[in-house]
């Protein structure tokens, strides 16, 4: 049952021969009235996942009922994996519990920050050569329509919103209440996921020269769905789509990757106006990278 209240009436078979008992197996803080009688009362929390367990039975036999019970949350309070996020365009985000981080389980779309300021759309300004200090959003291949599904790519100065004391907490175009993740937020997503399976006795090791190169962990963060080759599991919720990038080569510029890869920025800079970011391919990993801030990339807010 999905329930908007935190109490339910449980009904279950009255015990013809033995008695009857409810208990519950999982779930925390709950209440049942009256243990031993098949109509009880039972109180949760807002929120809260509940396994119950009907047993009728005597010394010589045994028959039980398990039920499951989940209370929404309440409107007032804010619950990762149900609660939903929202920004200042009036968009809103899934988000998923993953070890002791809350994520967005969908890129961000905004184009204001959340004091009303407004990022420059950047789907026409030609090629960005170099390091450009410009705040720009971009639409892969300057089409809405697949921000709609993707999110929208953004230079690493529009991202961050010209963050400057890099050993803070950077909000950028996240909404209140959450921030750009920096590269060690995004290297603990990555280390829970790995020993969440097995760890390194069972192929989730790194690599690169920065010891940061998981492999495998990818395919727990993608979508089942929506890659040209190597849909993920989606084990986790992050539910994470090949969005492409936007980058120059030359005196011109390109979109790469759509339905093939994406790439997410990081708050951490590597070395002056080059920043960290993670990619996920078609293949299994989830790889660590540096890029100069002009390039137009992802964003995946993680809570505060």
């Amino acid at each position: 049952f999905n329930m908007m209240d935190t109490s339910i009436t449980l009904q279950a078979n009255s015990a013809i021969v033995g008695t009857g008992q409810w208990s519950i197996i999982s779930g925390t803080s709950g209440i049942i009235q009256n243990t031993g009688n098949p109509v009880s009362q039972f109180s949760g929390f807002a929120g809260n996942q509940y396994f119950l367990i009907w047993t009728i039975g005597n010394y010589c036999w045994q028959n039980a009922d398990t039920i499951e019970i989940t209370f929404a949350p309440d409107s007032t309070s804010f619950y990762c994996g149900y609660s939903m996020a929202s920004d200042i365009d009036g968009n809103y985000y899934t988000t998923t519990q993953i070890g002791s981080q809350c994520w967005m389980a969908e890129n961000m779309k905004a184009i204001q920050y959340s004091d009303g300021f407004y990022v420059t759309n950047g789907n026409w300004v030609g090629n960005l050569p170099g390091y450009n200090y410009a705040k720009y959003y971009f639409d892969y291949n300057s089409n809405s329509a697949n921000s709609e599904i993707y999110g929208r790519l953004y230079t690493w100065l529009a991202a961050s919103n010209s963050a400057i004391n890099l050993n803070d907490t950077i909000q950028g175009i996240c909404p209140t209440g959450w921030h750009l993740p920096s590269d060690t937020e995004w290297e603990t997503l990555a280390v829970y996921i790995a020993n969440d399976n097995g760890g390194t006795s069972n192929g989730y090791v790194v690599g690169g020269s920065g010891g940061d190169d998981w492999e495998l962990v990818g395919d727990h963060l993608k979508s089942t769905t929506g890659w040209n080759t190597g849909n993920g599991t989606d084990d986790y919720g992050f539910s994470a789509l090949p969005a492409g990038f936007r980058y120059y080569l030359g005196y011109n510029y390109y979109y790469y990757y759509l339905d093939l890869g994406t790439f997410w920025w990081s708050a951490t800079e590597s070395s002056s106006n080059e920043y960290f970011d993670r990619y996920i391919g078609i293949d299994h990993s989830f790889l660590r990278q540096v890029d100069h801030n002009s390039t137009g990339k992802s964003v995946r807010c993680v809570k505060d």
